[in-house]
């Protein structure tokens, strides 16, 4: 079964919302492991009531980073809300590239 992720949401008339944050000039999209881990940054920030968490998988996040997510330059596991933030974004994120090639790797057969 593959691990589930978290993003944070919000409808929109027709689709669906991801959150990005941008820090540095490069648009981030925070990723979070537990939703709990989701709920907490959700709850700091601030953000309003019409976001929401929304569990994903990790081919759809592949598929959002593709698609409507194409700006995104970094991915960020598990980042604090607020100030803290933009000083340890760098320090749990990794380019949105080397993010997908990651799940890329796992799919792979096993040489024999």
């Amino acid at each position: 079964m593959p691990t589930p992720y978290w993003l944070i949401v919000r409808r929109e008339v027709s689709e669906i919302e991801v959150l990005t944050v941008d820090l540095v000039r490069e648009t981030t999209l925070p990723v979070f492991s537990f939703a709990e881990e989701a709920a907490m940054y959700l709850r700091l920030a601030n953000l309003g009531r019409e976001w929401r968490i929304r569990k994903t998988t990790s081919g759809e996040l592949v598929s959002m980073l593709f698609g409507p997510c194409a700006d995104v330059r970094l991915v960020a596991l598990d980042p604090l809300p607020g100030l803290f933030s933009r000083v340890s974004i760098k320090l749990v994120s990794m380019s949105s590239e080397r993010f997908v090639d990651h799940f890329a790797e796992k799919a792979q057969p096993l040489a024999i």
